[in-house]
């Protein structure tokens, strides 16, 4: 037998970890706004020329609309995909040629979108670069398009590279500085804490977060879509808005409220906590043809100035936050004074309420994490932190069978028991005012 001499003085020496990939991008359109009937349809810009920087090999990479298939594959394989108003644009510009909602399945730091998050409005890059750099921006879009207009694609390049170094350089700073600066209205020098966790950036979504495909796919059962038409009613009729004005919808989800919100004239700001279902939300948004501002944000930190908004909605996130007070008492301080709350959550008093929970004895579920209220915790919650309740109903009473049929013969229920037992339908909802 062979004898192994085993030497326990040296120990193995550590492999180097893996240095992580990020990629800042940039894309320049062939399109205006104005010429693909506005910016809802950013979809139909088309790409003249994306530029790429690649922290694998330091290198800028160009490329031009036939070679989009290679952009989209490097943005996939970066553990980070930085970029300047990627999430409103880029992206959806991008979405001309996938069908994958890119903000949803990218590990994704939009700079501009961070920003927004401290200071509650938006400021350009050439804006933060010149303030913070020394330097700004070689151009601006308007005369990249005219570039495009003359055939000039070498310059819309190296207009595009210039940005992507200029994101970068902004990136890095950052990163290392934890802040940026910028100019305001009057032209006053500000800077601005920001405090990037890279780790939190470079996590891909987890499975267990809810997967927004399967959450919308329940909307297309029978129970579902009945589910959805009465509850919308109810909300919308509790709402009783004549002008939206600026409305937050706090857990937005996969942006079914938010998106309606817009089609009915509001300016719309979505914020909910899971990148996947933002991602979605944009890609709906945009396949709709509406303008929603999506905002990844924590319920109790809301990213906005006091008195922000003129309504706030918030349908079935109440049910899965952490602290209700504190969120409650977030949606008050961004509501202006005598605006409208209107919230949706899950009825204690329920016979829906009973059957979650034996369901919840035999198998996980989402429902295992949420907290189900009755219409009078409902309105002292609301009462405790600031509101005025003004109205407090309950809808479905109707058993959670998935059958169109059975929906079809339980409408004359449905009816009955909002007469004979108003408190116990399975939807309840409320507005109130801000005090």
């Amino acid at each position: 037998m062979a004898q192994i001499e085993m030497n326990f003085d040296q120990a193995p020496e550590p492999k180097p970890a893996r240095q992580k990939r990020v990629v800042v991008f940039d894309v320049e359109t062939r399109l205006s706004a104005e010429e693909v009937g506005g910016w809802d349809n950013r979809r139909l810009m088309r790409v003249a020329v994306a530029v790429a920087h690649d922290s694998q090999d330091g290198k800028f990479k160009v490329f031009y609309e036939e070679q989009m298939n290679e952009l989209l594959s490097l943005l996939k394989g970066a553990d980070l995909v930085v970029g300047y108003n990627s999430r409103r644009f880029d992206y959806d510009v991008l979405g001309g040629y996938t069908s994958e909602p890119l903000a949803a399945v990218l590990p994704t730091l939009d700079v501009m979108e961070e920003l927004e998050k401290r200071l509650g409005f938006r400021v350009k890059l050439d804006n933060v670069a010149q303030n913070t750099l020394g330097v700004g921006k070689s151009g601006d879009g308007m005369q990249s398009l005219r570039w495009v207009k003359e055939g000039k694609l070498d310059l819309v390049r190296d207009y595009c590279i210039q940005d992507v170094k200029v994101t970068l350089d902004v990136f890095k700073h950052a990163v290392d500085k934890g802040e940026l600066s910028y100019s305001d209205k009057k032209g006053n020098k500000k800077s601005v804490r920001l405090d990037l966790d890279l780790e939190k950036f470079y996590k891909r979504p987890h499975m267990n977060e809810w997967e927004p495909k399967e959450y919308d796919a329940w909307y297309d059962t029978p129970i579902g879509r009945a589910s959805d038409r009465i509850e919308k009613e109810l909300i919308f009729s509790l709402a009783d808005a004549k002008n939206w004005g600026r409305v937050l919808d706090v857990g937005c989800g996969t942006g079914a409220y938010s998106i309606e919100l817009a089609k009915r004239g509001a300016r719309t700001t979505g914020v909910d906590g899971s990148e996947r279902m933002l991602g979605w939300a944009t890609a709906k948004a945009a396949k709709e043809g509406v303008r929603v501002n999506f905002v990844r944000a924590d319920a109790v930190r809301l990213p906005f100035p006091d008195g922000h908004f003129d309504f706030v909605l918030s349908v079935g996130a109440l049910c899965f936050v952490k602290d209700l007070e504190k969120t409650l008492l977030e949606m008050r301080r961004v509501l202006k004074p005598g605006g409208t709350l209107v919230v949706g959550v899950l009825n204690k008093w329920s016979p829906w309420a009973l059957l979650r929970r034996i369901k919840g004895l035999f198998k996980n579920t989402i429902y295992d994490k949420a907290t189900f209220m009755s219409p009078p915790e409902l309105a002292s919650a609301l009462a405790r932190a600031g509101f005025e309740v003004r109205m407090l109903e309950t809808r479905i009473f109707f058993l959670p069978i998935n059958s169109g049929a059975y929906l079809w013969a339980a409408a004359p229920f449905e009816r009955a028991c909002g007469l004979v037992a108003p408190r116990t339908g399975a939807f309840l909802a409320a507005s109130a005012i801000r005090q």
